[in-house]
């Protein structure tokens, strides 16, 4: 049996989620694993694993949720009226490896792709609401501290907390993956503009949101129309190396399109730390990208959230 629950324009944030939770309610068990994406996103696993595999392993090593890392995939010319087409794949369509979301926008980089159907997630899937490490222990100290956590997600989310799942009245602990999936993020294209508009009439707070990125854009001289990143930005914002196949980025690929990390600093860690194979490596440096995200991803000052 198939089930379509049409939402209509104009989007909100707030619709969304509240339409994500009453879906996840009635369909979705404790048991279930929810594997979610946008629609202008694909998520590719690390080491190629199928989704059944790779959420086999994470039930194995006792971790409920699995982060993604937001990968804007923009044409080579930086073009974003481009309109995609069926000759060939979005990724040779859409080459660059961007990090648009995440340094203009100001978004936090991570997506929850994956997460146990006990668990629910924020209104933009950039977190999932529950205990960290630090606030399970801190519930384990201060039992009464729990009842103070559940009414800040009242205070934020309303009603829809009250569709929360709970362990035995409690939120349940936070054990995230690891490693990072891939979520390339094929948003940059033709009709981008329009949308943006029409949002800063739907929610005003995407104006201050958006406004960097539209600062970065430039009309054409060529033809006069469309409109694109600059030359500069692309240089900025962009891997220098095209990655048109479909595979997961490295934890060096993140970091150094995020953190502009030096190639010679990272060898040198590795050297010190006596990473020899590509395992050890790969090993090594997903924890320290796991570090650098951490401390990169803002988050409301002690709401219960990873």
């Amino acid at each position: 049996m198939h089930y379509l629950f049409p939402d209509i324009e104009p989007y909100t944030s707030s619709r969304h989620m509240r339409m994500k939770h009453e879906l996840l309610t009635r369909f979705v068990s404790k048991e279930d694993w929810i594997f979610q994406v946008d629609a202008d996103e694909l998520a590719v696993l690390p080491d190629g694993l199928t989704a059944h595999a790779h959420l086999s392993k994470l039930e194995a090593a006792g971790e409920n949720v699995m982060f993604g890392l937001m990968l804007d995939r923009l044409a080579s010319d930086g073009d974003i009226d481009k309109a995609p087409n069926y000759m060939t794949t979005l990724f040779e369509q859409y080459p660059l490896n961007c990090a648009v979301t995440t340094l203009l926008q100001g978004s936090d980089m991570r997506k929850v792709t994956a997460y146990k159907g006990y668990l629910r997630t924020t209104s933009g899937n950039h977190a999932v609401i529950g205990l960290s490490h630090d606030l399970a222990q801190r519930v384990k100290e201060d039992t009464g501290h729990m009842e103070a956590l559940k009414e800040q997600v009242r205070q934020v989310y309303g009603y829809i907390s009250d569709m929360l799942p709970l362990d035995k009245g409690q939120l349940h602990a936070i054990y995230p993956a690891g490693r990072f999936a891939s979520i390339f993020h094929f948003k940059w294209v033709r009709g981008l503009r329009k949308k943006l508009e029409r949002r800063k009439i739907t929610e005003e707070y995407t104006i201050a949101q958006y406004a960097p990125i539209l600062q970065e854009l430039y009309i054409s001289k060529a033809t006069g129309l469309g409109f694109s990143f600059r030359p500069s930005s692309l240089q900025r914002l962009c891997q220098d190396v095209l990655t048109p196949a479909l595979r997961s980025l490295s934890s060096f690929e993140f970091m150094n399109l995020f953190f502009n990390i030096k190639p010679a600093q990272v060898e040198a860690r590795l050297n010190n730390y006596g990473a020899r194979s590509e395992g050890e490596r790969e090993q090594h440096l997903a924890k320290l990208l796991m570090v650098l995200v951490q401390h990169g991803v803002s988050r409301e000052d002690g709401f219960p959230s990873v």
